[in-house]
């Protein structure tokens, strides 16, 4: 387990840095205000539940019914768009909540007599451990002492070390009682459409909606995608690549990985969705570079083909992902008559070659564009004469966006991108400090 001192250096880096011309101090004040309210119902939760991880009479259902009387989804759904807030170790508090019994079922399934589970402390001690120090290391790093925040539980859980388990529960039951209201307040402050877009947030952090409506999971939508774009990739491992992230997805091992294991679903999902859309763009080019033989309008369908490249990054929320950056630069230059089209199409291949390795699939054959289809896209081009009708190939590029987005419905990328953020931050900063 990380050193308390290294957890407070890398939770401390998490805290936003807030600019004082930008946002209002009183907001901003309020706002960490009530992010701190969070971290202390957290902690109280943790310390809570420890009390039953530690009791050897506490049975297994009820200590995983414990430690999920959490409602995590409220709280960051109402903290996420707050001025001068990052969600920081919440997302960790809401991971385990969420987890814990996906977790329980798989790495401790074996009972003794007494219904105790044999590796309960092994495994769910140290993760329980992990959590409580980072909710600490983010109290700290934001400053919480600064604030009238009262720690209300200390006494109790000073004079109840040995609690048995229905008084665990009542406390743990006031304590999330107690956080609803504060939540609740904010809320009803809300305007009707901040109202409704905290709601949707709380609908996306469901695990389901969280992991991508469990696509590492639904090997048929995973194959129909492979098979519905005539994108020529010979996917060979990459349906067991996604099939091993999935199951990896639901190990509690955060100690040893610090939550890579969530990090490397998201990127299979991602380059898998990657490959796929590269590869319409790729036949897009030669679709153009073909119609440039016969019309100088081909830049417009140049400039488009940026424009649905710049679509699909920000509809996933990826729009800096290098990948995305460097083919949409080689694009760009194609359009302003810097670089020719094979240009764009070695660039795309070459991220092809990488993306592929990832996922253990053959993305880099050559494509090929038929002489029906480019006659196709030509002739409609060269009779709409003023006009630039939309190229079969770029209906394509759209139409799979669209099949993700049905897909993920009640998905949402922002939310993604920010626990994508948590988990990168805190391995950089442990990499500085090791």
């Amino acid at each position: 387990m990380l050193h308390s001192k290294l957890l407070l250096v890398i939770v401390s880096s998490l805290v936003v840095p807030v600019c004082r011309s930008a946002l209002s101090e009183e907001n901003v004040t309020k706002s960490l205000t009530l992010k701190c309210t969070c971290l202390m119902s957290g902690l109280t939760h943790v310390r809570l539940t420890m009390l039953a991880i530690t009791n050897p009479s506490t049975p297994p259902n009820s200590l995983l019914s414990t430690i999920m009387w959490y409602n995590g989804r409220e709280v960051i759904s109402v903290l996420y768009n707050l001025d001068g807030v990052k969600i920081g170790s919440l997302w960790a508090l809401h991971l385990y909540t969420a987890l814990v019994r996906r977790y329980f079922d798989v790495e401790s399934s074996t009972e003794d007599r007494s219904g105790r589970l044999y590796n309960l402390e092994s495994n769910i001690f140290p993760i329980h451990s992990y959590v409580t120090e980072l909710l600490w290391s983010d109290w700290h790093g934001t400053g919480c002492s600064k604030f009238d925040i009262d720690d209300r539980y200390r006494k109790w859980l000073e004079r109840k070390p040995d609690a048995d388990l229905s008084e665990i529960t009542e406390m743990v039951r006031d304590n999330n009682h107690e956080l609803h209201l504060v939540l609740d307040e904010k809320i009803d402050s809300m305007s009707a459409d901040e109202h409704l877009t905290t709601l949707a947030l709380a609908e996306s952090l469901k695990m389901k909606n969280l992991f991508l409506n469990d696509l590492g999971n639904n090997h048929d939508t995973r194959r129909e995608l492979m098979s519905s774009y005539d994108v020529r990739v010979n996917w060979t491992g990459a349906d067991r690549i996604l099939t091993e992230v999935w199951v990896n997805l639901s190990v509690i091992a955060w100690t040893e990985n610090n939550f890579q294991n969530i990090k490397s679903y998201y990127t299979a999902c991602f380059d898998f969705f990657k490959i796929i859309y590269f590869h319409l763009i790729w036949k897009d080019l030669l679709c153009i570079k073909a119609l440039k033989r016969h019309s100088s309008k081909y830049i417009n369908y140049v400039q488009k083909c940026h424009e649905l490249l710049t679509e699909f990054g920000e509809m996933l929320r990826i729009e800096d992902d290098t990948d995305i950056q460097k083919l949409a630069t080689s694009i760009d230059m194609v359009a302003k008559r810097k670089k020719a089209i094979d240009y764009a199409i070695d660039v795309l291949n070459e991220i092809l070659n990488s993306s592929a390795m990832s996922l253990m699939c053959n993305a880099t054959d050559w494509m090929t564009i038929t002489h029906a289809e480019v006659r196709r896209e030509w002739r409609a081009v060269l009779l709409a004469k003023d006009e630039f009708p939309e190229l079969g190939t770029q209906e394509t590029a759209k139409a799979f966006m669209n099949r993700l987005t049905t897909l993920c419905r009640g998905v949402d990328f922002g939310i993604i991108r920010s626990l994508i953020v948590f988990i990168d931050e805190i391995n950089q900063e442990l990499n500085k400090s090791q």
